[in-house]
């Protein structure tokens, strides 16, 4: 059921009218490729002999005529390329646009086809500066049987720098096909761009807007024919969707593009940044009824920057990095539209971060204004460089060199240091002159000595995936939260975090290792495989293909590969993304499943996240209940943190026994704790449960007369509250204590139990 099947495709025809490899058809010229080379870099890059070029007059359109890999999209499946546009550029212009816009997104059920086309018809009128159309066909056979023809036109216009994209569906079968969802796939590989589009307020406004360096692209949805797709489609019954794609080198002309295209008023606004020449910034304009972001884009220096608005109130921002303006701006035909922002004065703020006995901490520093000075916004990832995904909040920097200096706007505000759960955290009010530097240092002192226990988190995300930190950062990030070891996963990829690790002069806190969070297109279950070993030759370096009929396969296929490597089922109920969700496992006793239940995985993520909600109280409910049944696996808790700000490293954590020091630690170490279950998972306070004075958890203790001794301990830092103990046995809750300790005391529990089994 799971496996996504690969297309059978009819080749409805070939090019019918292309009797030479270059025409100029009333001002567009189509042009067959003969040797890519020979075409600039920025396009050189994707072309392949045979494709065309389409010249509008102003801008380049590259048009795929066969299939190809993509060396970013690591899901499987995922369409090949054959008949999509994939680059979109000013004509002599050395900028970079790749996408891939056009191909139809079908999804049944839990099945997902990308259906390639071929190419059948071109047309055009004499006329001078009439269209250029192009007629696409591709054909459906799904695995249950399914049939479906589609029809799809390109219309390009002359020196519009937009196409607009006209495809139809139509059920070819005898049976109808049920649980249909439709699309037209597009991909700019950049993450970059709002969309206005709210579904009660907006529902007109669905489209997006990409900024590139140098350019910016825009893809709209012009509605289907019916309105309300239908999830079951009858032998017989078409469907037709309609978009819009746009490239324009200002944001004022895609804007004014689209907008007229959607028949929506619009007035053109004009905002000033002052104060900030050189200086990368952002623009963002909310609207502030429905919090909607009508326009977001990096700008360099002090410019004036035009774009059109519908009239209403929004929330104008410039992120001055580390400053942030807003002011709140009406646009109407009687108001002003001329806004300006301007950059405030600021000072310097030096920073030490130290231990007891003055040892540097590579801790966190974390900054929040005070008395209306607002909280600062410190550069992100620039994403017009990545590409990638941004945070779009960040108040924290890592004291992993000092001292540490940071600009801060002239104001009050509260400086934090910490360094993770065992250590005790320092605030200080201070107070930042313009043109003035301060000094300040903080002293931690750690608070639980916990021995004999590695602090892990086996879940991280970056940049390589669906991550808002770099490598470096996400470094930073994991070891100002005093973890000492670190797997990283990102999705369907494998990354590497030791060359900058040890670049970054870091490696004597933190030991690290690859892996990969595997992960089908249909989300249908996301599990880790660690460790597994890097091949920088692959474009996933090493993480496997997400196809698959049954769950087994994939397991199966990451051993295969990395045969002693672990398998982490993760939020097994994170809603459609949770795999006890998707299979129907009961929720009360995990006595039945009505998906395919695969149960050969080593470890069972019950914490994802540092909340005990959000589906992990039924998690660890599941791990309760499969336990009763026979099924142990260790339980592990982790982050998933994808950025810094709100989604921490190492909240939670597992911590696992182990005697040997950081620097002698290997993964067999930390591999024979986990599979054991000698652990403990954590969102901040320490546990240590001991039975018959000598048993922790993991151990495998014989007992003869129904009866235990039991002594359990909570520790914690001053600033991490405990107000309950459960005693949990047999998958109910048996025993609780309130807490009712002082919170500067390490020691928030301690009590010796004799606890009867049944």
């Amino acid at each position: 059921m799971r496996k996504f099947k690969s297309i059978s495709v009819r080749m409805a025809g070939v090019l019918l009218l292309l009797l030479s490899s270059t025409w100029l058809l009333a001002g567009i010229e189509l042009k067959m490729i003969n040797n890519p080379q020979e075409l600039p870099v920025n396009l050189s890059y994707l072309a392949r002999s045979g494709d065309y070029l389409i010249n509008d007059g102003k801008y380049l359109f590259l048009l795929a005529r066969e299939g190809r890999d993509f060396e970013d999209i690591k899901y499987y499946p995922a369409p090949d390329g054959a008949g999509a546009i994939l680059a979109a550029i000013p004509v002599e212009e050395n900028l970079t646009n790749y996408l891939i816009a056009g191909p139809v997104q079908v999804r049944i059920g839990f099945d997902y086809y990308y259906p390639s086309y071929a190419i059948t018809k071109t047309s055009t009128s004499k006329t001078k500066g009439a269209p250029l159309t192009l007629e696409l066909k591709a054909d459906l056979n799904g695995r249950h049987q399914e049939k479906a023809e589609i029809k799809t036109s390109y219309k390009f216009v002359a020196e519009k720098g937009q196409v607009v994209i006209k495809s139809t569906f139509k059920n070819t079968g005898q049976e109808a096909i049920d649980q249909l969802a439709l699309s037209l796939y597009f991909n700019a590989f950049h993450s970059y761009h709002f969309n206005p589009y709210h579904q009660k307020s907006h529902p007109e406004l669905n489209f997006r807007v990409y900024q590139k360096r140098g350019l910016y692209l825009g893809w709209v949805n012009l509605g289907s024919k019916p309105a309300e797709l239908p999830k079951k489609l009858l032998p017989g019954q078409t469907i037709e969707l309609n978009y819009l794609l746009l490239v324009r080198k200002e944001p004022e002309d895609l804007l004014h593009s689209i907008y007229s295209e959607l028949k929506k008023e619009v007035l053109p606004v004009e905002i000033v940044l002052k104060n900030s020449e050189g200086k990368e910034n952002e623009i963002v304009v909310e609207e502030t009824l429905t919090s909607t972001i009508f326009f977001r884009s990096f700008v360099r220096g002090s410019d004036s920057h035009k774009i059109y608005l519908p009239e209403g109130i929004y929330r104008l921002r410039a992120n001055f990095f580390p400053a942030v303006v807003e002011k709140n701006i009406r646009v109407s035909k009687s108001s002003d539209l001329k806004f300006e922002l301007e950059r405030p004065a600021s000072g310097f703020l030096r920073i030490k971060l130290v231990d007891r006995k003055g040892n540097f901490l590579p801790g966190k520093i974390s900054v929040f204004g005070l008395e209306g000075t607002k909280s600062p916004y410190f550069s992100p990832e620039n994403p017009l460089d990545s590409g990638r995904s941004w945070e779009r909040f960040k108040n924290s920097v890592y004291a992993v060199s000092q001292p540490l200096e940071i600009e801060l706007m002239a104001g009050r505000y509260l400086v934090n240091a910490s360094y993770g759960p065992l250590y005790t955290t320092e605030g200080q009010v201070l107070e930042i002159l313009e043109g003035q530097k301060s000094d300040v240092t903080f002293c931690l002192k750690k608070a639980v000595d916990l021995r004999g226990y590695t602090a892990l988190d086996p879940h991280l995300h970056t940049i390589n995936s669906d991550g808002t930190l770099s490598v470096p950062e996400r470094i930073k990030s994991i070891v100002a939260e005093n973890l000492e070891a670190a797997i990283a996963t990102d999705h369907n990829f494998v990354t590497d975090y030791r060359p900058e690790l040890e670049k970054l002069g870091l490696d004597k806190y933190l030991k690290v290792f690859s892996g990969e969070e595997v992960t089908p297109l249909n989300n249908y279950l996301h599990f880790n495989n660690y460790p597994v070993a890097l091949k920088v030759e692959e474009k996933t370096r090493g993480a496997i293909l997400t196809r698959f009929e049954k769950v087994k396969e994939l397991f199966q296929a990451c051993l295969k590969n990395n045969p002693s490597s672990l398998l982490q089922l993760n939020h097994p109920r994170a809603g459609n993304l949770g795999y006890f969700e998707n299979i129907g496992l009961d929720k009360e006793k995990a006595a039945y499943a009505s998906g395919d239940l695969e149960l050969s995985f080593d470890l069972l993520e019950v914490m994802n996240g540092a909340s005990f909600h959000r589906g992990n109280d039924q998690a660890v409910t599941d791990w309760l209940n499969l336990l009763n049944k026979g099924y142990y696996f260790p339980a592990v808790g982790s982050s998933d943190s994808h950025g810094a700000a709100g989604g921490e490293p190492g909240y939670s954590r597992v911590f696992v026994r182990c005697s040997k020091k950081l620097k002698d630690l290997n993964w067999e170490d930390l591999a024979l704790g986990l599979k054991k279950g000698q652990s403990f998972v954590s969102n901040g306070p320490v546990v240590e449960f001991v039975v018959n004075r000598k048993f922790q958890p993991g151990d495998l203790l014989t007992d003869k007369d129904g009866k235990i001794k039991a002594r359990v301990k909570v520790l914690s830092a001053p600033w991490i509250d405990i107000s309950e103990v459960r005693i949990i046995i047999n998958g109910e809750r048996k025993i609780t204590f309130l807490v009712n300790s002082l919170p500067v005391e390490p020691l928030k529990f301690d009590k010796k139990l004799e606890i009867t089994l049944n």
